[in-house]
């Protein structure tokens, strides 16, 4: 469409969506405008859309043009008869069955991925657990000592007297190493774990051996001895330093083992070491 209008005018024209009869504008190109001699021609291309076939009709068209001077002027196209063929072959426009559903391929990479993650982690799992059982700790076993317990206490208590901690005022050295030698004769007579336990672990541990009162007794009474010494900084007085080394003899004394002794002295007890102790 094209219109020539007075210099520096104004041209309005229609604009897609509007219905040309039966047709509908669709789209536009921008509007070329072209100078003449105190004139302007204004084009604009449109492309319009039938849904009917046959002859049809663009009707006259609206043109509004409003001058310098604020002059409006409403102009009407000519219309314009167009004869719409179809573009199909008529036997396209038969209604045919629906096609079937497209089977899209499966994409199994993920899957495979996935897999691949957690089949790994089951494996990395079972290593580990592998790893742990093979090399988990084992249950600590005493070991059957070489001489009878009671035997390496009198030794040991003997090599420990020698040392003369009493006579030198180191008491937490001797009451700590008298607590160490009577913690191991109280492992090996009963087969238990003193070493690292506390003194109540220990006591715990003892109750279901079948202990006389005052061996049980006793054993408390060596082993809170020498904690205080040893935790608390408490210095024992001259009696109470030279009797423990004899009092823990004689609480070995009680409850060694009566068939390892040589027969018909079962009941009777071996040599004490000789005690020396003092302040």
């Amino acid at each position: 469409m094209e219109v020539e209008a007075p210099e520096d005018s104004q041209v309005a024209m229609p604009q897609p969506g509007a219905e040309l009869g039966g047709f509908i504008i669709r789209d536009y190109t921008p509007p070329e405008k072209k100078k003449l001699d105190r004139a302007v021609v204004v084009k604009m291309t449109y492309k319009i859309t039938a849904y009917a076939t046959g002859t049809l009709e663009i009707p006259p068209l609206p043109v509004i043009v409003q001058a310098p001077g604020g002059l409006v002027t409403g102009l009407w196209a000519e219309g314009v008869q167009v004869r719409v063929v179809p573009i199909s072959n008529p036997d396209d426009l038969e209604i045919r069955d629906v096609k079937p559903p497209v089977l899209i391929p499966i994409n199994w990479r993920p899957y495979y991925l996935f897999g691949g993650i957690a089949l790994g982690l089951v494996i990395l799992a079972a290593g580990v657990l592998l790893y742990l059982y093979r090399w988990r700790p084992r249950p600590e076993e005493l070991p059957a000592p070489v001489k009878p317990a009671h035997e390496l206490f009198y030794e040991e208590l003997q090599a420990l007297l020698a040392l003369k901690l009493i006579e030198a005022g180191e008491f937490e050295a001797f009451y700590t190493k008298l607590s160490e030698i009577a913690r191991r004769y109280l492992a090996l007579r009963y087969r238990i774990y003193a070493l690292e336990c506390t003194t109540t672990e220990i006591l715990d541990r003892l109750r279901d051996k079948s202990l006389e009162m005052r061996a049980f007794s006793r054993i408390q009474w060596l082993l809170e001895e020498t904690d205080l010494v040893k935790f608390a900084q408490h210095l024992p007085a001259e009696g109470e330093r030279k009797e423990i080394a004899g009092k823990a003899k004689e609480l070995v004394d009680w409850t060694r083992e009566a068939d390892l002794l040589p027969m018909g002295v079962a009941d009777a007890p071996p040599p004490a070491p000789e005690m020396r102790a003092s302040a």
